[in-house]
């Protein structure tokens, strides 16, 4: 049954079309009734009932019979507007924690015969939202993916959306690292979406009471909106047995919902089949995250030895769909002799880092969504300190990346820069010492067929290495990452 009194929209479309590639699998011991009349399911479930002695809760624990305003509608008209009703007073709250799990089984079997493959999966996301002055939807969301714990998040502000990436370290410690942004994020992800707006323009085989559940049983309207807006070619594409279940406390109020289907489809190579099963459930009991949780939440320090070095320049832009722009400069701190020198030096090779800020960065003309990200450690050996400075072109989404190292060692005694020789003697290497270990490096001579001292001088290897804080003694070549 088309609900005749909702109109279908377009953001509907895009929306449900988002959704069908995330969710899945129904019941398909369900009894459909396309004219809306009363059915019975084997597990004892009936229709929502027609008649003026049966009542159906609604937000705040009222009844409504249909002898109301809402008499002219047929019984699945009747609660899908009270479904609309208890989301829309969530959405109406304005914030909430929506926990959501997703179980897919996957599998695959080839046209032609051979063998089949079948896997099952499973993803829960966390997600705290709240709506800003402008109306909009912000939100902080946690992933875990297979029960491995939460490695990645989104958070979505002020119109815009970041992802994250949680980065451990050796000493136990963790860092959220900003990754790519997008403008234009003003709602909740799709599946999330529904709690807040079920989606308009279905056609309904029918609505099944269950207890303080209300069951859709959908029928091919979710296929039409999953392709028309789409790539997908809808004779390869079917989808079967669409269900969802919204549910609701003794006070007509939201708890969650559940949405299933199946989907199937072929390559003409293979055939492909995903049950999903995506169950929402309102968190009550655990506060809302704030937007600065990924900050709030990283104890990573960055090394640095304040009696020597300090951070000449920190700044970080994140342009969406231009460049995410994260650097973090040092210096020898200006107090101490012999610092002008080496600080010249440091701001001539950081020169970018230095002078850009979100204007200029804005006029740059990149083909791709860049990332630059420039950072350094201070490494203490005596009174030797090595200031390693790493600086990373590449693209936002994680392909194709350049790396460049700038070392400078600065003798705390003799208060100057030291040159290459004299930190490597203070490592206690000889000139033919270090001229071994180079040609000891085996990754460089199995790619190229050369052995460092074949490709390089002694002069070019001078400037192409550093220790890293284990004293391992590292050179720097075009295979360097």
């Amino acid at each position: 049954m088309t609900l005749k009194n909702i109109k279908k929209s377009a953001a509907a479309a895009v929306l449900l079309a988002l959704v069908l590639m995330l969710t899945a699998c129904g019941d398909p011991g369900q009894t459909n009734n396309a004219a809306g009349n009363n059915s019975n399911t084997p597990g004892g479930n009936s229709a929502v009932p027609a008649d003026p002695s049966n009542t159906v809760p609604t937000p705040g624990g009222n009844t409504n019979d249909v002898t109301d305003p809402d008499a002219d509608l047929t019984p699945v008209e009747r609660a899908y507007k009270h479904i609309s009703e208890m989301c829309a007073a969530l959405k109406d709250k304005g914030e909430g924690r929506i926990v959501l799990t997703k179980n897919i089984t996957s599998r695959m079997s080839y046209t032609g015969g051979g063998p089949s493959y079948e896997e099952s999966s499973s993803e829960v996301y966390d997600t705290s939202f709240y709506t800003d002055n402008s109306g909009r939807i912000c939100f902080v969301r946690l992933i875990d993916r297979d029960g491995i714990g939460v490695y990645y998040g989104e958070l979505q502000q002020d119109g815009v959306h970041y992802d994250y990436n949680l980065r451990e370290h050796d000493d136990g410690t963790r860092e959220w690292v900003e990754g790519p942004a997008y403008n234009g994020a003003v709602k909740l992800p799709a599946l999330e979406a529904l709690m807040l707006d079920p989606p308009e323009g279905l056609e309904i085989d029918n609505i099944i009471r269950e207890g303080s559940s209300y069951k859709l049983i959908l029928a091919k309207g979710f296929h039409r909106l999953l392709t028309e807006d789409s790539t997908v070619d809808p004779a390869l594409y079917t989808l079967m047995d669409i269900g969802a279940v919204y549910s609701f406390d003794d006070k007509g109020e939201l708890t969650g919902c559940t949405w299933t289907y199946t989907e199937a489809w072929g390559d003409g190579v293979a055939s492909y089949r995903n049950v999903v099963k995506a169950e929402m459930k309102l968190d009550a009991e655990h506060e809302i995250l704030p937007p600065t949780w990924f900050r709030d939440d990283t104890n990573y320090v960055r090394p640095e030895y304040a009696d020597i070095t300090e951070t000449a320049r920190e700044y970080h832009v994140n342009i969406p769909g231009k460049i995410i722009f994260d650097v973090r400069v040092p210096k020898i701190k200006d107090s101490l002799p012999g610092a002008d020198g080496i600080n010249k030096r440091i701001a001539e090779a950081c020169e970018f880092d230095l002078t850009m800020d979100e204007t200029s960065l804005k006029e740059l003309d990149y083909e791709y969504y860049a990332l630059r990200r420039t950072d350094y450690e201070v490494c203490r050996f005596g009174n030797f300190y090595e200031i390693i400075i790493t600086a990373m072109d590449g693209m936002a989404y994680g392909s194709g990346t350049n790396v460049q190292y700038f070392v400078f060692v600065y003798d705390a005694v003799g208060s100057k820069e030291a040159d290459a020789e004299s930190f490597l003697q203070k490592m206690g290497y000889t000139k033919e010492a270090f001229l071994e270990a180079a040609d000891a490096d085996p990754e460089y001579e199995t790619v190229t067929g050369k052995k460092l001292t074949e490709a390089f001088t002694y002069e070019e290897l001078l400037e192409r290495f550093y220790f890293d804080k284990d004293q391992n003694l590292i050179f720097v070549t075009d295979l360097t990452v």
